[in-house]
This record gives C-alpha cells, structure tokens and sequence, in this order.
C-alpha cells in the first residue's frame, strides 16, 4: 500500500490496467481508491 500512495502522491493522472488473463500484480482496488481520493477518475470501457 505505501508503495502506491507514494507514486500516486507524485503523479498527475493514473490509468490502472488488470489482465483478466494473469490476474493482478497488486490489489487492484486499494490502487483505483487511492488514485480516486487524490484526483478524479475516468473510466475507459
């Protein structure tokens, strides 16, 4: 968790990609709710 907090914290955008395939690295849910509490997030179908 801190590792993300602290990139987002660095950052001024996020695109968070999951293959369906391998599955996530990371939690991908603690990433996209990090992401959202810092900036606003548009989702791409």
């Amino acid at each position: 968790g801190g590792e993300v907090e602290r990139a987002l914290a660095m950052v001024d955008g996020v695109i968070l990609l999951v293959d369906a395939a391998e599955g996530p690295a990371a939690d991908p849910l603690r990433a996209l709710q990090d992401a959202a509490r810092r900036a606003a997030i548009r989702r791409r179908p």
